[in-house]
């Protein structure tokens, strides 16, 4: 390459890099990546936020599902496009979890910018109305007399409503035996039908609707506060254990390290526009969600802790993800 057409090069770089460059930022549509199949309350969540970002940005942001392996698929993808802003991801918390239990090729520390925390999803302990286990008390002492008696359905190894059973039963000095289902409506048909014991359960319409006709019981929500959905629902630490059995999942939103900060800064306050908008926070009320709708900053020291979280918990349990 001769000397003029290095110095013109160099120089078009630079342009780029400078905040003048991206000032009109975004000026073609956005995707936004998520990792679950299209139709459940994670896909909801991902396209009421999308939808309220394309009118604040001026530009469509399109959400692309690309389910599979639990959310991996679609980081897979993620971890390959350029840091421009142009592409974004649904944030999950298996993107914790999954780098701990199987190899990936990707890594969430490396790989993934965290933006803004959306949501948090809660998780409460249900039983059967049939079940003789009436309390969280009655639950946990059956557990404790035969360790790995008691059979709890999950949504899936590795989720939340596998790995707060585990979290509990670790905590509660014993064991029980989980029955992994294909998804969490699955998991509840079967908790229904009495064909398990319990099940940890991330509430939503279903949830409150199976409640209202009286066919499960709530016993605990696994988290210190009580949910204004569920107000007579007593809390994990209210029952006598520490804050460290809390388990909660949640939503969030990733670029890619090394978008440019005008990108960063858009799509943040885009995101948090969204998650003020009264339309919004009644649907997500209404599916028993807690809005967050944080920093890149403070997202970024929640990720990492439960990063280092599910990692500990996962080397002392030995659960592998394959």
């Amino acid at each position: 390459m001769n000397l003029p057409r290095l110095k013109a090069l160099l120089l078009a770089c630079a342009l780029l890099a400078s905040p003048a460059a991206w000032a009109d930022w975004p000026e073609r549509p956005i995707r936004m990546l998520v990792g679950i199949a299209p139709g459940g309350a994670v896909d909801i969540v991902a396209r009421t936020v999308a939808r309220h970002m394309t009118g604040t940005l001026g530009q469509p942001v399109v959400v692309e599902n690309r389910a599979g392996a639990s959310g991996g698929i679609a980081a897979q993808q993620f971890a390959t496009m350029p840091a421009d802003g142009y592409t974004l991801l649904f944030g999950l918390i298996t993107y914790a979890i999954l780098p701990h239990a199987q190899k990936t090729g990707w890594d969430p520390l490396r790989d993934m910018l965290p933006l803004s925390q959306m949501t948090k999803v809660p998780v409460v302990l249900v039983t059967p109305a049939a079940s003789p286990y009436k309390t969280f008390d009655d639950l946990i002492t059956a557990a404790r007399k035969e360790p790995g008696k008691l059979n709890f359905s999950t949504g899936g190894m590795g989720t939340t409503t596998h790995l707060a059973g585990e979290v509990l039963m670790q905590h509660a000095g014993t064991k029980a035996t989980f029955v992994h289902y294909r998804g969490g409506n699955p998991a509840m048909m079967a908790l229904v039908g009495g064909e398990v014991d319990a099940m940890f359960d991330n509430p939503q319409a279903a949830t409150f609707a199976y409640q209202k006709e009286g066919r499960i019981r709530i016993l605990a929500a696994m988290q210190s506060t009580r949910l204004p959905s569920l107000p007579d629902v007593p809390t994990i630490t209210e029952l006598g254990f520490p804050a460290e059995a809390s388990v909660t999942s949640w939503h969030g939103l990733f670029g890619r390290p090394g978008m440019p900060d005008e990108a960063r800064d858009k799509i943040v306050a885009a995101v948090q526009a969204a998650l003020k908008d009264p339309e919004v926070r009644q649907t997500f009320l209404n599916m028993g969600l807690e809005i967050v709708g944080d920093d890149p900053v403070s997202f970024d020291r929640f990720f990492r802790d439960e990063y280092q979280r599910w990692g500990k918990l996962l080397k002392e349990t030995g659960i592998q993800l394959q």
